[in-house]
């Protein structure tokens, strides 16, 4: 009997499927940017999206006014301070200012409760086309079928294909793998050709797959070959009855500029720090400039 995570992993799978491909209908236009200019544009479009919610469901009015009351209260708390007010008496400043930021809090929740659906759709797809780069045509990359210890010293086969040019021999023996213990490895060196090139795939099956045989059984990594699309770097065996555990490409990372880098403890990519790190300084200049609260 299927189980519940299963089911839910398995609806979780076709939801994020079809943000992606709805994403790329909508945001696919970026990915002919340099993926620098992709990511300004992100972020721009987040900011735009965010002042505009505010415009339409808060009074800009009330809000000014919230602002210049609390800089108000700022500036009499520091007055009481020095005057050597009770402290009892200065406490009113902080009960009125706290409830001045309760109503700026409604407001954002408020522009949150705009946002979020269309961010998180945009964030669904930049997580999948942003995480790394696009393969380069001629550049050697190394793919990886992760397999059970017991595999070792077998035979694995790479399908040949016309869009790859082995580096290494197609037939390999997997061997234990010196970074897993408990696990063995079957590698291949590989260039990719691209859609300008005579033996590349054209611009409607840019879209493939690299296929893995060993033991009777199949593995399949895909690969996009547009120059657009990155490929995905791992990719967990579809059924887990097989000997195949994942498969890996050693593609690099996206990283802002080449310097920006991840927070790996908490599992943020490197686009997503220089993401949050571009919105998070742009936003109060273009709110300071348009005069947005």
């Amino acid at each position: 009997m299927i189980c519940f995570a299963e089911v839910s992993g398995m609806w979780l799978a076709r939801g994020m499927d079809l943000l992606v491909v709805s994403g790329d209908a909508v945001f696919g236009w970026m990915l002919a940017l340099p993926r620098d200019a992709a990511l300004l544009t992100i972020v721009a479009a987040t900011i735009l999206l965010t002042l505009a919610a505010r415009r339409c469901c808060a009074d800009q009015d009330r809000l000014r006014r919230c602002v210049n009351d609390l800089r108000m209260l700022k500036t009499l708390k520091r007055a009481a301070r020095q005057a050597g007010m009770a402290r009892a008496e200065r406490m009113r400043f902080e009960q009125t200012a706290a409830r001045v930021r309760l109503i700026q809090l409604w407001v954002d929740l408020r522009v949150l409760s705009l946002v979020i659906v269309p961010l998180l759709w945009l964030a669904t797809w930049a997580s999948v086309r942003f995480d790394y780069e696009p393969l380069v045509p001629g550049r050697v990359y190394t793919l990886t079928a992760r397999l059970p210890l017991s595999s070792a010293g077998r035979v694995a086969h790479l399908v040949p294909e016309l869009w790859v040019a082995p580096e290494t021999s197609l037939i390999t023996r997997a061997v234990p793998d010196p970074a897993l213990p408990g696990w063995s490895r079957a590698d291949w060196r590989v260039r990719f050709a691209g859609t300008g090139q005579a033996a590349a795939p054209s611009r409607q099956q840019v879209s493939q797959a690299l296929t893995i045989r060993h033991s009777g059984e199949s593995a399949t990594h895909p690969v996009f070959l547009d120059g657009r699309r990155p490929s995905p770097a791992v990719v967990p065996a579809s059924d887990a009855s097989t000997r195949f555990v994942e498969s890996r490409l050693d593609v690099a990372e996206y990283r802002f500029l080449g310097v920006v880098p991840g927070w790996t403890a908490i599992g943020l990519a490197p686009w997503v720090v220089a993401y949050l790190l571009l919105s998070v300084l742009g936003l109060p200049i273009v709110k300071r400039v348009t005069r947005t609260y």
